[in-house]
């Protein structure tokens, strides 16, 4: 009897939690603003992918390997993602960030105490939403920039395109985790995106331009914006420095650490 009582307690606490994810994917659905970042993302990819296609065809202009420029092709779908990724992180950053702006999230609270089933519930939330655009997106980057590739190096739709795509949603998810963490830390929408982008953005370029150090420059090629685009990179050599498998490893790593050190603060402290 009390193995029966165990066994329907432990599939009420997962029906719970799983109402907690469903109200969570909701919450993400039915705001504007999410909306507005979705629009956003996709029109800024597809754009990319038109430009990305463009600049191939000058290329082939002037010369340049046909080899290096077929591959740019197939990995056309995750043009611009250097610019995008911070995007990403920026909405994340706003599905947490304007609940405290909003006060909302002390309702949220309200309904969910287990704060830890409520912050993991958001955690799954920004991985599906950032893996599953990200793929979206760089499928239709590559579809437009497809149609503007001069035929001689019109890229083909293979396992490595696909491949390629499931890279682009891992890069969006990876930085979609750093979102969570900053804005669950600042508990502010400014705030948790002007830190996503300076981990993103100016810490490369602090590092890659002003500091004189050997270590800063080797460094470099570990920060989240390189690494992204090693694990976007197509037809990447088998003795690379960095592998695919490394380079999503650093990545998720650089999410990670934000994503727990937001949970501590969302777990523990109210203000």
């Amino acid at each position: 009897m009390s193995q029966h009582t165990a066994l329907h307690t432990s599939s009420d606490q997962r029906l719970r939690f799983g109402g907690i994810v469903r109200s969570e994917f909701l919450k993400f659905r039915t705001v504007i603003s999410h909306l507005v970042m979705g629009i956003a993302v996709l029109a800024m990819m597809a754009g990319f992918g038109f430009i990305g296609a463009l600049s191939i065809n000058y290329s082939e202009t002037l010369g340049t390997s046909l080899d290096m420029l077929r591959n740019s092709a197939q990995g056309i779908g995750g043009a611009g993602m250097s610019f995008t990724s911070m995007l990403f992180a920026s909405w994340a950053v706003i599905f947490i960030g304007s609940e405290y702006s909003t006060r909302s999230i002390y309702t949220s609270l309200t309904i969910v105490p287990r704060r830890s089933a409520l912050y993991i519930a958001k955690f799954i939330v920004v991985s599906f939403i950032g893996f599953f655009w990200g793929f979206i997106c760089a499928a239709i980057s590559f579809g437009i920039g497809s149609l503007a590739i001069i035929p001689e190096l019109s890229p083909q739709l293979n396992s490595g395109v696909l491949l390629n795509w499931v890279a682009v949603g891992l890069y969006c998810m990876f930085v979609s985790w750093m979102g969570l963490g900053f804005g669950s830390l600042l508990r502010n929408n400014a705030g948790g995106i002007i830190l996503s982008v300076i981990t993103i953005l100016v810490t490369y370029i602090v590092f890659l331009l002003f500091l004189p150090w050997d270590w800063a420059k080797d460094f470099t090629n570990y920060l989240p914006l390189p690494v992204g685009s090693e694990l976007i990179s197509y037809g990447k050599a088998d003795d690379a420095k960095i592998s695919y498998t490394m380079a999503a490893s650093i990545l998720a790593l650089w999410g990670a650490v934000p994503a727990f050190f937001g949970y501590l603060r969302f777990r523990f402290t109210d203000s």
